[in-house]
């Protein structure tokens, strides 16, 4: 155990993880990583004029960033804590027994819902041995993507924590620095600093260099290198097609071309595939990829004025008026060109699950058109390469200069994989899980009145909600949910069922149960309703007589129309008439002056039956 630590110790780069950075460090070599988390968006759900907008907003970003950028697409353990918060500080507040069973229920849910699902994060980020030129590529970095619509998050010291756990299959990095115990050895302890007037903490542990022959006394090994374990991987151990980190087989394939014609998000397949990891950089190229494909277009031109194959001669045709636009469009768009590296690591639990998996990706990929290459002998240089965390790829560079393809920066925009349906309503209630992604649902009824600009830009205009689905599928079971939610917000209900599947939920609740269809149970269409229900309109309004009365009218004559679809509108206008005189038989009628008196204090026993 202490020779595995150890070796993968000094195989990763890592020195520190900050607030908001990564530091590298190898021999006298320094560097630091920041970067930024980016808001999925599905931009499969948009029409087309709104995928050409987002696509556009990225592709003009990626031609101002002049800087190496990482790209990785972490499955992090879902952040629920804010929501655990919220719920056990009304604990707190509330002295209602049901409610308070209602919010333990919710912590449960939502500690199950973390351990059974995992939601995938969007990270970019971006490294320099040079603090200030870091500084200043990271607003770019940040401004650019903020303009392209992207609302980035800074990456802090728990994503990045994170990250390395997610790259070194290291699972307890996260759940080590976030526990007890971390600050409570005994050799730091809390110092006056007499300079600065103030108390810090001091790591009173002597180097082993220090002793000598003489023993160290309770020797405790400085918190540097205790933290550098932690994140290390478990083990890593490399062969010619494939190595072994943590418990994981892991194997890589290189991208050396995407299909002729790809559609957008073509990644997206790949990314939310548990079992893959991807890995990608881009790079400003020297070269000019319009230049490249002038090239190609003159080798083509050539090839099909020297054949005299008609079948040849029609696919070069195609070939070189598909290859013409696709030139004149980069030309028209004057982007940058970008080295794109990307690698897909597979994961398995043995070596042979592995190369099934690996065999069945690559047929797949090659069947619409990817150029595949093998890692062999390179497995190691390759992950180096891909990932920001280390320093050296450990192969000849000349083969590190083979690793990518170019892109123009609409191409590299048009990849998009940054989706993952998720929602997070910041008073939401955990309703259940997206079925594609399993991203969650944090749902609040009442989002478009507590986040109304946000709710704007959604179209959340209102609480109004049809639960629609086939039958099995779990309408009943969203209802009792929202239902729920709502007994726990103190809300007023009234719940109608026709199947009377609210009865145990409201009776479990304490809420009062009306079986409406029994025996004498009738709902009297003659009651009169309040108008509206707005309380700064007024009684007088609120409760007037007449309106209300013209209202019951029309009640009657849709439900005649439900009941006899062949009435007449010569026989409808008579009930007006009917209906003026049932009301007046119980004395609900206009006075001299010709005005009916409110309604308000009147009741059901009041109106015609």
């Amino acid at each position: 155990m202490r020779k595995k630590v150890n070796t993968t110790m000094d195989w990763m780069n890592i020195r520190e993880v900050g607030e908001d950075y990564i530091m590298l460090k190898d021999g006298n070599k320094e560097a630091w990583i920041r970067g930024i988390k980016v808001n999925p968006h599905d931009i499969f759900l948009d029409d087309y004029e709104e995928q050409v907008r987002h696509v556009d907003g990225l592709r003009i970003c990626l031609n101002k960033l002049r800087f190496k950028m990482y790209y990785s697409f972490v499955l992090t353990k879902v952040d629920v804590q804010s929501y655990i918060d919220q719920i056990i500080e009304g604990q707190r507040m509330e002295d209602d027994r049901i409610i308070q069973t209602l919010m333990d229920g919710d912590i449960d849910k939502l500690d199950s819902f973390c351990d059974a699902y995992k939601e995938l994060n969007f990270f970019i980020m971006i490294r320099s041995s040079d603090p200030k030129e870091l500084d200043k590529n990271y607003w770019e970095l940040f401004n650019e993507f903020s303009v392209a619509g992207f609302q980035p998050k800074k990456l802090n010291e728990f994503d990045f924590y994170n990250y390395i756990a997610y790259v070194f299959e290291n699972t307890p990095v996260p759940d080590y620095y976030y526990s007890r115990g971390i600050f409570s050895y005994e050799n730091v302890e809390m110092e006056y600093n007499a300079n600065d007037d103030q108390y810090e903490l001091v790591d009173n542990t002597r180097p082993l260099l220090d002793a000598r022959d003489a023993p160290i006394e309770n020797l405790i090994p400085e918190i540097s290198t205790i933290r550098q374990s932690r994140m290390a991987p478990f083990c890593f151990s490399l062969k010619p097609d494939h190595y072994m980190i943590g418990e994981k087989y892991v194997s890589n394939i290189l991208i050396k071309r995407l299909p002729q014609g790809y559609s957008l998000g073509i990644l997206c397949d790949y990314v939310n595939n548990p079992n893959i990891k991807l890995f990608m950089t881009t790079d400003t190229a020297d070269e000019s990829i319009a230049k490249g494909l002038k090239m190609e277009y003159q080798e083509k031109e050539r090839k099909y004025y020297q054949t005299r194959d008609p079948q040849v001669r029609q696919h070069l045709q195609n070939d070189l008026a598909s290859l013409n636009e696709y030139i004149q469009e980069i030309l028209r768009d004057t982007d940058r060109t970008h080295n794109v590296i990307m690698v897909l690591s597979v994961y398995a639990d043995d070596l042979q699950s592995l190369r099934g998996m690996v065999k069945d990706i690559k047929l797949r990929m090659r069947s619409i058109g990817f150029m595949l290459a093998d890692a062999r002998y390179l497995e190691e240089a390759v992950l180096r390469i891909s990932c920001p965390l280390f320093f050296k790829a450990k192969s000849p560079f000349i083969v590190e200069q083979n690793f990518g393809f170019l892109l123009p920066s609409r191409g590299v925009a048009g990849l998009w994989p940054y989706v993952f349906e998720t929602l997070k309503d910041p008073k939401g209630m955990l309703l259940g899980c997206e079925l594609q992604n399993k991203g969650i649902i944090m749902f609040d009824p009442f989002f478009y009145n507590t986040h109304k600009s946000e709710a704007r830009l959604t179209q959340r205009i209102n609480g109004n909600m049809i639960v629609v689905g086939k039958s099995g599928s779990g309408k009943s079971t969203t209802m009792g949910l929202l239902i729920r939610d709502l007994i726990k917000r103190k809300v007023r209900i009234v719940w109608i069922d026709p199947e009377n599947k609210n009865r145990n939920l409201t009776k479990k609740y304490g809420g009062t149960y009306v079986a409406w269809g029994q025996k004498g149970n009738i709902i009297n269409i003659f009651d009169l309703k309040k108008i509206t229900s707005e309380e700064e309109d007024g009684d007088e309004k609120m409760y007037d007589t007449e309106i209300a009365i013209y209202n019951v009218i029309e009640d009657i004559n849709q439900v005649l129309q439900f009941l006899y679809p062949n009435i007449s509108e010569d026989t409808l206008t008579f009930t007006g008439d009917i209906t003026f005189r049932a009301y007046a038989k119980v004395g609900i009628t206009r006075d001299e002056n010709g005005q009916f008196a409110s309604f308000k204090g009147l009741h059901y026993e009041d109106m015609p039956t």
